[in-house]
């Protein structure tokens, strides 16, 4: 899968408890708990500068999504298992 979006200047991922990116094994995991990264080939990172400062971190906004009510007869067309 590609995710390309050409027309939005920002991109949000967000989740409630933890977002874990992982490709060929190598992995940045980020939780409430800290972010974590790991790889078993070489990492290689490109700055003009680096700079560590303390702790900081965002409230998770998550949007109210609508909802609707569906019965057990509309569940079952919707994954192929409608009579």
């Amino acid at each position: 899968m590609q995710l390309n979006s050409p027309q939005a200047s920002n991109i949000h991922i967000t989740a409630k408890n933890n977002v874990l990116v992982n490709g060929g094994g190598s992995f940045t995991e980020w939780s409430a708990n800290g972010i974590k990264s790991g790889t078993k080939g070489t990492w290689t990172e490109h700055a003009a500068a680096h700079t560590s400062l303390g702790p900081l971190s965002r409230p998770v906004e998550l949007p109210e999504l609508p909802r609707k009510s569906i019965s057990p007869e509309q569940i079952g067309q919707r994954v192929g298992l409608s009579k």
